[in-house]
């Protein structure tokens, strides 16, 4: 009897040992699994994470891209052409980037980076195009600076011409007189009896201030200026006289210049030379011969 019981605590303990030890290896089963499932949800939420940050830091440059673009619009036709052709690729990106976005697949991150990469060089190649046109546009403005100076000076040259022409005109006309005078203003032709050279024209009012005059004698010599004789006046005389412009056919005012010379010496016979200015510029000239 003693026997029979002994035997069944053996064996009701055989199998309790046999249930924990079942229980133990399940536990641990159940461990391993649970630590493995925890470990790929952790991996999971990571690579989300990452594919979250990369596609805010896409959408970013994005957005970044089309607000350079807008900005330099409407400047250039050609940049205008260049942000067009790169706004197209900048969609193409976009659809690219919702693509990846939608199929949530483990490699997405990495192809996210690619998108980034292709996007900067996109945007670099951008920048490139853009600083050569600027590069283009700054020497195009440059040369047209330069036009508008060259444009300007010819006007003004132009301006001369048309003022010296006009008093050439005036000088060729019956109006232009030239004579040398002794004692009580007396004509002479003798040289060393001369007191006074004279020469007197008619010009357009406005060009009376810029007018000078200078006298280069036989020996060579030049004589200028009102310390050395030389001076001018405009001569009054009755009534107005009308000058035509033979260039904008405007009806000017004209009035009448007398330019003398009074030598301080004797002068010596031989042919004097009157050349006229207006301003700086050489005009004409007259010569007056003395015996």
């Amino acid at each position: 009897m003693e026997t029979i019981t002994l035997k069944k605590e053996k064996t009701i303990a055989l199998v309790a040992l046999i249930f924990a030890i079942v229980s133990l290896i399940s536990s641990g089963i159940f461990y391993n699994n649970n630590k493995t499932l925890k470990n790929n949800l952790h991996a999971e939420k990571i690579s989300a994470e990452n594919m979250l940050s990369e596609k805010l830091a896409l959408q970013k440059e994005i957005e970044l891209f089309k607000n350079q673009m807008n900005a330099l619009k409407g400047k250039n036709q050609e940049l205008n052409n260049l942000i067009a052709s790169s706004n197209k690729k900048l969609i193409e990106k976009e659809a690219t980037l919702n693509k990846i976005v939608r199929q949530n697949g483990n490699g997405n991150s990495k192809q996210l980076k690619k998108q980034i990469a292709e996007l900067q060089q996109l945007k670099k190649d951008f920048e490139l195009s853009v600083m050569a046109l600027n590069g283009n546009i700054k020497k195009l403005t440059n040369d047209n600076e330069n036009l508008n100076k060259t444009i300007a000076l010819l006007q003004e040259e132009n301006k001369q011409l048309a003022s010296n022409l006009a008093i050439l005109s005036s000088i060729t006309a019956d109006n232009y007189q030239a004579e040398t005078t002794k004692k009580k203003d007396k004509l002479t032709v003798v040289a060393k009896r001369t007191k006074k050279m004279s020469v007197s024209f008619k010009v357009p009012e406005n060009m009376v201030e810029h007018i000078s005059f200078q006298v280069s004698k036989p020996d060579g010599s030049v004589v200028k200026g009102k310390e050395n004789g030389i001076a001018y006046q405009v001569v009054t005389e009755e009534g107005s006289d009308l000058f035509a412009s033979v260039l904008t056919d405007e009806i000017k005012v004209s009035k009448k210049i007398e330019m003398t010379y009074s030598p301080k010496e004797k002068l010596k016979s031989g042919v004097y030379k009157v050349a006229l200015f207006n301003g700086d510029k050489y005009i004409g000239s007259c010569n007056i011969k003395l015996r």
